[in-house]
């Protein structure tokens, strides 16, 4: 049955319900239709009733998946009988100004994909928002004639820190580092909740589901059960694109992602049983399927950064914290006492926070992200992340302390004459000039850089941030 909507009860803020705004905003042949793309149980339905709710639109909602009789309309040959077999079973006309169409895991017919060109050209006053959990292979495995420059594309991530913040009850803290630009301070008593939530915010991430528990509950053994039954869910979504030994392999890939965040890919280390040419296939399985992410390492010598990139060197990172943690079967307990003793990999946890609050902060677009690495007799340089702003390269290097050496950034400067760096840590914001003599395979070099320090907790901003501070915001 078409949901029109209903309780919202739970549901948090989303900093993407902005961009929805400005999108519906846009005159009659303008709105594209909206197509979301990202995991599983990220909230994208949850997100489209919330926006609905918010502007006092009514929500015509389609399940795909759920609905046989719908999936029937979209297989029409005519788009004007879809379009009046829809308003007859609805009870809707699509000429009201306040509707909003919303269809839901549009994968399950891929020619309803193909059709959302048709509201644009031909019922423009529609607006209408599609989502898919499994979208990806729809649009890499069908033969689809894709609506170029007839959609618009939107990319839902898990909840960044600042979101979670706010649906943990830390509104007015949240608020504050949504403003914040340097030059501002951040005081003592905030960073110190921020640098406590965001040990919180290893343990439970941004999935929807387990913020929420987290948020009514604060136990994280109930958290931890929200988190294994969302692993069982993508577990049993394998069967929908793989059989046999690859899904087998699947699986197995799956549950060994968390270990190799951080790490260049070794395919002996994921299977040594296994040929590389199928553990890469059942890698990006699971990158269509977006439950993790390939960050490829880039010569970075130019823009754009993709157009270095080495297609078989990368790092992997998982979709979210709170599931890399659960399935390492990190606790709270053992994360509280654990800062120091080597036990665990504080640098992997820091640098999947930062890899998926930046790609929540890129809405519009999958993030332009990439790492630099040199290997070489005994020169070796590894550089965590290589990010472009508009016209700059910047790189990045995540710190999970308060400290730690720069002799790579150092070494990635030498060498691409960047003009500025970005560091994440624990410590408080500040902006130095660097100048330091760097030993390089050509000899000693001086190397001078502005380099910006911000603290973990600002990573879903540090693209507003740097952005405004470069003058292109």
């Amino acid at each position: 049955m078409a949901n029109r909507g209903g309780s919202l009860g739970g549901v948090f803020h989303r900093e993407c319900i902005a961009d929805l705004k400005q999108w519906f905003a846009l005159p009659r042949g303008e709105a594209k239709p909206l197509l979301l793309r990202g995991a599983r149980q990220v909230g994208k339905s949850t997100l489209v009733r919330l926006f609905a709710a918010s502007q006092k639109l009514k929500l015509v909602e389609l399940n795909l998946e759920k609905e046989a009789r719908f999936r029937k309309i979209f297989e029409e040959e005519n788009f004007s009988d879809v379009v009046l077999a829809l308003e007859m079973q609805l009870g809707v006309n699509f000429s009201d100004r306040k509707l909003l169409l919303f269809i839901d895991e549009i994968q399950r017919v891929p020619k309803a994909i193909e059709y959302l060109r048709y509201f644009y050209e031909d019922y423009p006053g529609v607006r209408v928002i599609a989502a898919g959990s499994l979208l990806d292979f729809a649009l890499t495995q069908e033969k689809l004639t894709m609506p170029v420059g007839r959609i618009q594309y939107h990319f839902v991530s898990p909840l960044t820190f600042l979101e979670f913040l706010e649906a943990t009850g830390a509104s007015r803290v949240a608020g504050f580092l949504a403003k914040f630009e340097l030059g501002m301070t951040i005081p003592s008593t905030v960073h110190e909740t921020c640098l406590k939530a965001l040990r919180e915010y290893y343990l439970v991430g941004g999935m929807p589901e387990a913020v929420g528990c987290w948020a009514k509950y604060r136990d994280f053994a109930r958290v931890s059960a929200v988190l294994h039954n969302i692993l069982d869910t993508y577990r049993d979504d394998f069967s929908k694109y793989a059989s046999g030994k690859e899904l087998v392999r699947i699986q197995l890939i799956f549950d060994r992602i968390p270990a190799q965040v951080g790490r260049k890919v070794k395919y002996s280390e994921l299977d040594p049983l296994t040929h590389a040419r199928d553990l890469r296939h059942a890698l990006d399985t699971l990158a269509k399927a977006r439950v993790l992410r390939k960050v490829h390492h880039s010569s970075c010598s130019s823009l754009p950064l993709q157009a270095g990139i080495e297609e078989l060197v990368y790092k992997l990172y998982a979709l979210d914290v709170g599931l890399m943690n659960v399935v390492l079967g990190v606790d709270l307990a053992q994360l509280e006492r654990a800062r120091g003793d080597g036990l665990l990999d504080f640098g992997a946890m820091a640098e999947q926070v930062v890899v998926q609050n930046l790609q929540a902060s890129s809405r519009a677009q999958d993030l332009p992200l990439v790492y630099w690495l040199r290997e070489a007799k005994q020169s070796n340089a590894e550089l965590d992340f290589v990010m472009s702003f508009g016209s700059e390269i910047i790189p990045i290097e995540v710190k999970s302390g308060k400290s730690g050496s720069l002799k790579s950034l150092q070494q990635f400067m030498a060498t691409k004459k960047c003009r500025r760096a970005l560091r994440f840590d624990l410590n408080q914001p500040t902006i130095a000039h660097v100048k330091h003599d760097v030993i390089t395979p050509k000899g000693t070099k001086t190397v001078e850089f502005d380099l910006l320090s911000l603290p973990l907790y600002l990573s879903s901003e540090a693209r507003r941030i740097v952005g405004r501070q470069m003058g292109l915001l």
